[in-house]
């Protein structure tokens, strides 16, 4: 930040890949999504900006892949958390009915207290739909509303999860527990199997490299 005798100005990093959203919805995916090597490069990288959120009481509480975005163009990039405006800190049990409808978790919707597994929750919602190119609960499923199939934790895992490990499906299934008492914390997600993966040393290794990039003292937002 710096500013003249007028105005003040703010020097932002430029993050030239975009937003997850674009990526996942591309042309050349052909719907299928990212398929599960590459979810699962973004998703280490997610739950791990949830650890350090949790652990210091902020509950971002507005995850979708419009508000995650890629430093740079190529497939295997640094992906940054963004848009804190809903993010609260965690002192109490929070019951604000916030958020984006279809990543919401069963306990916002029923207006009860919630805290921090509701990130793990709409987070799972994105790698569900990164693994296969459909999300898990829509309004466009007409059987039920968005409702019932959030608060019933209803899954279809149609003929392309054919293609996708046993590890991931029930790694998703553990994200997307009703009850949150059941449901993956952040630190649990990264201990989970599925993260046992040469891809992740590889997630490891660029978000490193990026890490020692920064200028010593530069405040990244």
């Amino acid at each position: 930040m710096c500013q003249s005798d007028t105005m003040a100005y703010i020097v932002m990093e430029y993050i030239e890949g975009g937003e997850l959203f674009t990526r996942i919805t591309a042309k050349e995916n052909h719907g299928a999504g990212l398929g599960e090597n590459l979810t699962k490069f973004y998703a280490w990288q997610l739950f791990g900006a949830l650890e350090y959120l949790h652990t210091n009481g902020i509950v971002h509480r507005d995850i979708k892949p419009e508000n995650i975005l890629l430093l740079k163009k190529d497939a295997y990039t640094v992906a940054k958390l963004t848009d804190f405006g809903l993010s609260r800190i965690t002192e109490r049990s929070l019951k604000t009915l916030c958020g984006t409808q279809i990543y919401m978790a069963p306990e916002i919707w029923k207006a009860v207290h919630y805290g921090c597994k509701v990130d793990v929750w709409a987070l799972g919602v994105l790698i569900f739909a990164s693994l296969c190119g459909y999300p898990p609960f829509s309004p466009d499923y007409k059987d039920w509303t968005l409702e019932q199939q959030i608060l019933r934790g209803r899954l279809v895992f149609y003929k392309r999860w054919n293609n996708i490990s046993v590890s991931a499906r029930e790694f998703v299934r553990h994200c997307l527990k009703v009850d949150p008492e059941k449901r993956f914390s952040a630190s649990q997600a990264l201990s989970d199997k599925w993260f046992q993966d040469p891809i992740i040393d590889e997630a490891n290794r660029v978000v490193q490299s990026y890490i020692v990039s920064i200028p010593s003292g530069t405040i990244i937002f």
